[in-house]
Order: C-alpha cells, then sequence, then structure tokens
C-alpha cells in the first residue's frame, strides 16, 4: 500500500482523494468521502465502506 494513513474526519473536511483497502487489497482507487457514521464510510461515488474493515489512504 502507499498513501499515508488517514482521519477520515480531516479528508471529509480537506475534500481529500483517498483509496480504500481491506487486508492490503484495494478495493477503491480513490475518491472523495461524502460522509462517515461511527461504522461506515460513504465515497460520493455511492461506495459504503465498514470501517472496521478497511483502511482510508490519501491518494498520491
Amino acid at each position: 500500500m502507499k498513501g499515508t494513513l488517514l482521519y477520515t474526519a480531516d479528508a471529509i473536511l480537506e475534500q481529500w482523494h483517498v483509496k480504500v483497502y481491506q487486508h492490503n487489497e484495494l478495493l477503491d482507487q480513490g475518491g472523495v468521502i461524502a460522509y462517515q457514521t461511527k461504522d461506515i464510510v460513504k465515497m460520493k461515488a455511492g461506495h459504503y465502506f465498514m470501517k472496521s474493515k478497511c483502511e482510508f489512504l490519501v491518494r498520491e
């Protein structure tokens, strides 16, 4: 994985493009986070990811 692990709140405020990984496998090439709850992150493209299962990294 290449990138910087981030806190999703920062990514939402700054509109950063992030990649999403699960078990070192790339799930999402990069997008902007629309919103988050305690358990999930929703990307602006409409994809949902569980926080407990995924890592969110700033896209380089």
